[in-house]
């Protein structure tokens, strides 16, 4: 039976090995794959806390954090654009020109922070490896890992109720990192546990692409909120980007009774 820290350090030491290029940072999938690489150990140290302790496992979580921020922008801005093109393919009476305006006028486009260099993230990497190597649950591992993973589980259930009412994005948000947190979980016991994923499953995963794409909506939004568009097209993509994010949080609600009860 595999053990969470080895698995942790098998998915550093992957990543490591993608980032030997110098320009490793210009291609948007490795950049999707390291923020995916902070969001799963994150997740994974929630599990490990009862025994690398909360200070250990708090400074860790808060590296990590620092270290999907430096990677932000460029993956952000690239599924802005993607979104863009969705909405100009979808309502082509929008002049084209006036989408593209959204983001010559955006104000995290001006002071875009510069890309981090592959070194600087290599040494992030490295120290988490060392840190994981210092983890080991023993025997108990498994009693311990479950106890973990039902309390995300408690939390997302009790924010899904929450939300079934409630269009407060923050409340959304804190949803969104939860749901995520579980699916990450998830597939730690799956792989400490040897089985398949079944369709619960699927629904955790289902339901957190949905909660990422309302989250990305809400990003567009903020720069709807700071372009130069004309009036006109202004109202005809807000009205788009509403019905789109009415539609995705229903969406969100039904997998969200589905997975926690009503």
């Amino acid at each position: 039976m595999p053990s969470l820290s080895n698995i942790c350090i098998s998915l550093i030491e992957k990543q490591l090995s993608g980032l030997d290029h110098p320009q490793a940072l210009e291609s948007e999938e490795v950049v999707h794959q390291l923020r995916v690489l902070t969001k799963r150990l994150r997740a994974a140290w929630h599990l490990a806390q009862p025994v690398g302790g909360k200070k250990l496992a708090r400074q860790r979580r808060a590296d990590l954090r620092k270290l999907s921020s430096m990677v932000a922008v460029s993956r952000d801005q690239s599924v802005q654009l993607a979104l863009l093109e969705k909405f100009h393919h979808k309502h082509p009476e929008i002049p084209r020109e006036s989408l593209n305006s959204l983001f010559q006028t955006s104000p995290s486009n001006l002071a875009a922070p510069q890309s981090p260099s592959p070194t600087a993230i290599r040494a992030i990497l490295q120290a988490e490896i060392l840190a994981w190597k210092n983890i080991q649950l023993g025997e108990k591992e498994r009693c311990v890992l479950r106890h973990r993973w039902r309390c995300s589980l408690k939390k997302a259930r009790g924010l899904a109720r929450q939300i079934s009412k409630s269009t407060d994005p923050e409340l959304w948000h804190c949803w969104r990192k939860a749901v995520k947190r579980l699916r990450y979980q998830r597939e730690f016991l799956a792989k400490i546990n040897p089985r398949g994923l079944g369709k619960r499953d699927l629904r955790i995963r289902n339901l957190g692409t949905r909660l990422g794409d309302h989250n990305d909506l809400s990003i567009f939004w903020q720069y709807l909120d700071s372009t130069t568009l004309e009036s006109g097209d202004l109202k005809a993509l807000k009205k788009a980007v509403a019905m789109e994010d009415h539609q995705i949080k229903r969406n969100c609600r039904r997998l969200g009774r589905k997975l926690f009860g009503p």
